[in-house]
Order: structure tokens, then sequence, then C-alpha cells
């Protein structure tokens, strides 16, 4: 179960939280600008959260840090399992208890970065439910986000399950 921004809303985020426990699903939750900006009420949530994706200015807001070290350490005191830190033309990094990994973005010529991050975290969770590890999960991040930002616009660039699969 995808979540991501709602409007800052965590009476919401809580309820979803909790169905999804009930029923075994497995959640990755995206926080928005206005869930950020109650990270007291928000950090207790995250303990439930299975993968927690930010993208650099989202992470220091969250951990209150901008190196990229203490990022790290922080973010897994938050207790979500695998925590993913995107960092623009810097690439990506996954953080779990047992490995940190990152990957570099893809070479390909930007046209439009509108969408980057949702294209990586829908083929990172993509990964994830198809059982690939991190590894992969973080590459077809990487990928997707790489073939979005080599088009005008949010959709034209992202990849099918055949494409993404394929690398």
């Amino acid at each position: 179960f995808y979540i991501s921004s709602l409007e800052g809303n965590l009476d919401l985020l809580e309820k979803l939280i909790g169905f999804a426990q009930e029923q075994g699903i497995r959640i990755a939750l995206n926080p928005g600008r206005r869930e950020l900006e109650q990270k007291a009420s928000l950090r207790p949530l995250l303990s439930h959260v299975n993968v927690l994706l930010l993208n650099r200015s989202e992470a220091e807001v969250l951990t209150g840090t901008s190196h990229l070290s203490q990022i790290e350490s922080k973010a897994l005191s938050l207790r979500a399992p695998v925590i993913v830190v995107t960092d623009g033309r810097r690439g990506a990094h996954v953080f779990t208890p047992e490995q940190k990994l990152y990957s570099p973005i893809v070479n390909s010529t930007p046209v439009d970065e509108t969408g980057a991050g949702d294209a990586f975290g829908a083929a990172f969770v993509a990964a994830l439910a198809r059982h690939l590890s991190p590894n992969q999960a973080l590459n077809w991040g990487i990928r997707n986000s790489a073939s979005v930002v080599s088009r005008l616009g949010a959709k034209p660039g992202l990849l099918t399950l055949s494409q993404i699969s394929s690398f």
C-alpha cells in the first residue's frame, strides 16, 4: 500500500496504517510537506511503515540535519525497515539496518525533472512488491526516474513492467 501526501491529514494516515496492519498489508509512505510540518506527530507513525521514501530536503526536515551520515543514523532511528533518500542529480540512497546502498543517476539528457521522484518511488515500491531485493528496487527506481526526466512531463517517460525488468 503506497501512501503519498495526504495534505497533512495525520488522522487519516493513522487510520490507513491501522487498516493496513489489520489486513497484513505492507506500507510505503512518501509524506508531503504538510505531514513533515507536523514531524512530532508524524514520527511515531513511521515505526509502522515498511518503506519510507523521502527526497533530500524532506529527509533534512524530518531529521533536522543536512549531513548524509547523520540523516542515515537519525532516519534509521525512526525504525522504518527501509528508508530511501533521493538526491536529485546526485542519485539515491537506501538505508536498512543491515545495509547502505547508493546509486548514481543513469546517464540521460534531462528535459524536464517533473515527476522524477514519483517515478522513482513507484518503481522502487513495485520492485519490492515483486519480492526483489532493495538493490534491485534501487536500480528500478533510478532507471524509471531517468526515463521520466528524458521527456517533457511526468508521464510520457514512465517505463512499463517489461521495459524496466529487462534492464
